[in-house]
């Protein structure tokens, strides 16, 4: 693994999730969020709740909400991934 890459997911590691993902799902607004504190954090935690998670790839989600916010996964453990804008 990469040095800087590595810095990342150990700075990751101290965030808390600052988005949860509940039984609704990927909105606009929450989309809207993300994109909000991408900007202003730079790096934000996103925790997907079981009820979501389960009924969703838990794998996928984070891919599509990467694409979609122009972002990079810093960091993937079970229901809650990172990212960095």
């Amino acid at each position: 693994m990469e040095p800087k890459k590595r810095e990342l997911k150990n700075k990751a590691k101290s965030l808390s999730a600052e988005v949860i993902i509940g039984k609704n799902g990927i909105t606009e607004n929450l989309m809207n969020e993300i994109v909000n504190r991408l900007k202003s954090h730079g790096m934000i935690k996103v925790k997907m709740l079981p009820v979501f998670a389960r009924q969703n790839d838990k794998i996928e989600i984070p891919k599509q909400i990467a694409r979609d916010t122009k972002s990079r996964i810093i960091n993937r453990i079970g229901f809650t991934f990172v990212l960095k804008k």
